[in-house]
């Protein structure tokens, strides 16, 4: 009986053991994995990022593609127009869009023919395309402060391809 008793004991205590080990290895695996979905999600966020600077080169040649043909009449300028805002748009990079006010944060002023600085919310003409990528500008929309209300009646259409 003492052996059936040693042997009982010494099975428990290995049963023990192993029980212990094993919810140590579970939480070590459980850290591991949630270490390993934050480096994940690190390395998408820093790819993401990184795919974004590696287009904006292109991009920046592009816009001035854009800038001619938004000075060029007819209906290829316009519809070559339209294909390169949307090979943009899919590598994230978006038109920058206002309500034809100034706006510091995003257009930048051509010279004011008045000398006076533009503020905030006053009317202006779009001279040229701006572009964000995300949250971040890539390029401010150049425009121009409309100097009579006749003007702004007879301003020109905003650029061709999207409104």
């Amino acid at each position: 009986m003492c052996d059936e008793a040693e042997v009982t004991a010494s099975l428990s205590g290995q049963i023990v053991e192993l029980t212990d080990l094993f919810r140590r290895r579970l939480l070590d695996d459980r850290e591991k994995q949630r270490a390993f979905d934050a480096l994940y999600e690190e390395l998408t966020r820093v790819r993401a990022m990184a795919e974004g600077e590696l287009a904006l080169p292109l991009a920046r040649r592009v816009f001035h593609v854009i800038d001619r043909l938004d000075a060029t009449p007819g209906d290829l300028a316009e519809s070559l127009t339209e294909e390169l805002v949307d090979a943009l748009d899919a590598m994230g990079i978006e038109e920058v869009r206002d309500a034809g006010l100034f706006d510091p944060s995003v257009h930048e002023l051509l010279a004011p023919a008045t000398g006076q600085p533009l503020a905030a919310g006053q009317p202006i003409k779009k001279v040229r395309r701006g572009w964000r990528q995300g949250s971040r500008l890539v390029r401010a929309a150049l425009v121009q402060a409309e100097t009579s209300p006749s003007m702004r009646e007879r301003s020109d259409p905003p650029p061709r391809g999207r409104t």
